[in-house]
């Protein structure tokens, strides 16, 4: 079965912003001119208008140009027929989708960042000056992703995108997290490897003093009271006479 289309990818620090190499003429070119296929509308007056995220580029083989822009009022008359285009090119909030006679034709320009992602894009067709700054590539040098990632996981492994910083920081506050609690768990352990022999000792001193000596605690008891009984016989000494003695002098 034949491709409808190819996708590539724009790769910006915030945004993958796909870009759609189409292989049908017929409905690319509905999707630029005709109602309800995502560029243009009808009002309520039947005029044919714009979206405002959108905008088209129809190129004629004979070498004319007609933009569809939403600022502009399309003129349908002098919109080309499907049979003379020989390029077109379709831009919305979402991405480009570009179809050619001649691939070849179709350019694409970009300018990068400094961690080397795409910063500024423009999809064009034929002779087009190239801008300071801006490199040209082509559609195969752009971002092809996995076609089951549409979630776009990929991003978070691409240096720079936003997604990749996020990571980066995530990573930074478990590894932080994982540090605190691992020098926690050693403090802790050192904590109780001190309070062990702490707890040794005060069960040696409190034993040392729980154990009775007999002996000891007699002769302590005898020291205690060694004042308490009779004095001893014998004259006494004293330098100061009894009252009774001086009064019979």
């Amino acid at each position: 079965m034949k491709k409808k289309w190819e996708v590539r990818y724009f790769v910006t620090a915030v945004a993958s912003v796909p870009v759609y190499k189409a292989y049908s003429k017929t409905e690319t070119y509905r999707q630029a001119t005709k109602d309800g296929w995502g560029t243009v509308y009808r009002d309520e007056n039947n005029a044919l208008v714009c979206d405002e995220d959108c905008a088209a580029d129809l190129y004629t083989k004979n070498g004319s140009y007609f933009g569809i822009r939403s600022c502009d009022e399309i003129i349908t008359k002098e919109m080309p027929k499907q049979a003379e285009c020989a390029a077109i090119i379709v831009s919305d909030s979402c991405g480009f989708t570009f179809w050619a006679e001649d691939f070849s034709q179709i350019h694409i320009f970009v300018t990068y960042d400094e961690n080397g992602l795409i910063d500024t894009y423009r999809v064009e067709y034929g002779d087009t000056p190239v801008y300071d700054g801006e490199v040209e590539i082509s559609f195969d040098d752009l971002y092809e992703r996995a076609e089951e990632d549409y979630r776009e996981t990929y991003r978070a492994d691409i240096p720079g995108t936003v997604e990749y910083q996020r990571k980066q920081e995530s990573a930074q506050t478990e590894q932080t997290a994982a540090e605190a609690a691992e020098n926690t768990d050693t403090a802790e352990q050192g904590a109780e490897q001190d309070a062990e022999p702490v707890a040794a000792g005060a069960d040696s001193t409190a034993a040392g003093n729980g154990k009775r000596d007999p002996q000891g605690e007699r002769e302590t008891e005898q020291k205690a009271g060694g004042g308490a009984g009779p004095p001893p016989t014998g004259k006494r000494e004293t330098g100061v006479k009894a009252w009774r003695d001086i009064t019979n002098t």
